[in-house]
């Protein structure tokens, strides 16, 4: 019989957060996590969660994808 492997939920969201407050420096580590753990929540009741924390992974980062982009338009732009 096959072995099946358990990874921690837990364990993987710390490790996403961990990856993108190293992909988004200028974030800080406490606004990521707060953003993973909003993000998460979404998720609460779920029956499979098997790859939520892909799926909060991406939520956030497009996010803070969505978010760069503006600051650098309205940087780009000035005052108006």
């Amino acid at each position: 019989m096959a072995k099946v492997m358990h990874i921690d939920p837990a364990r993987q969201l710390a490790a996403a957060e961990h990856d993108l407050a190293d992909d988004f420096p200028a974030v800080p580590p406490a606004e990521i996590h707060s953003m993973v753990q909003r993000e998460n929540r979404r998720y609460d009741g779920a029956r499979v969660r098997d790859y939520i924390s892909i799926l909060v992974t991406g939520a956030v980062r497009a996010s803070l994808l969505t978010r760069n982009s503006s600051r650098r338009i309205s940087r780009r732009n000035g005052p108006h």
